[in-house]
């Protein structure tokens, strides 16, 4: 089954380099391929109705052995359960973006005796989190208070597991896309041509050291 890459829309460069150096890895696609190709996915979901792929496992009885799945592969990786959504995402959507990939979320601890609402919460954080991460969570939950009846006690949060930590490049957004413009056939005068006009300043050595670091990254024991 033949693979595009997987589409992300993450504005922070550091959680953009955390996704992409999974998503673009060799090993990870076929994983993904494996997947979509056993659980016969054969047209991807929309991002916002991602949800209708699960409601359909769940008709089966099936949602547990598909989470399951998507669990084995990121326990492969080493990584913690936050990433449990965005390698879903990657499989059923070929789509990451910011809302799929959290580094700190709120949970109910307890049931709760007032009208059978949680009256305690745990943020969860993993070593990724950062204290502007903690300032959104804590700020979107408070804006949720009233919707609190509707949180789902999650139990597939934060294993363990070391995140991988790849040297953030400021440039990652730019080497993937020419990585990937490479990987379709386009030759590095193509892609050094295409870069001039659009005002990068780069030499046609620079767009090959450029992919790669960008390749070498993907190989990275993690």
């Amino acid at each position: 089954m033949k693979i595009e890459p997987i589409k992300i829309d993450i504005k922070d460069n550091k959680k953009y380099g955390e996704i992409a150096f999974l998503v673009d890895r060799g090993d990870f696609l076929k994983e993904v391929a494996r997947l979509r190709d056993k659980w016969q996915i054969k047209h991807l979901y929309k991002p916002n109705h991602w949800y209708d792929w699960i409601k359909e496992l769940q008709k089966q009885n099936k949602s547990d052995i598909f989470w399951n799945e998507i669990k084995s592969i990121r326990k492969r990786f080493n990584l913690t359960s936050n990433f449990d959504l965005p390698i879903l995402m990657a499989v059923v959507c070929g789509y990451v973006n910011g809302s799929f990939y959290r580094t700190a979320s709120i949970a109910p601890l307890n049931g709760g005796a007032d009208m059978g609402l949680p009256t305690m919460f745990a943020i969860y954080i993993t070593p990724d989190t950062t204290k502007r991460d903690l300032d959104l969570v804590f700020k979107e939950f408070k804006s949720q208070v009233k919707l609190v009846r509707k949180i789902r006690p999650v139990d597939r949060f934060y294993l363990p597991y070391g995140n991988p930590k790849p040297d953030t490049i400021g440039n990652v957004k730019r080497d993937r896309e020419w990585y990937w413009q490479h990987k379709q056939g386009k030759s590095y005068g193509q892609i050094l041509k295409e870069a001039l006009a659009k005002g990068e300043h780069i030499t046609r050595d620079g767009i090959i050291k450029a992919i790669k670091q960008y390749e070498n990254l993907l190989s990275v024991e993690i």
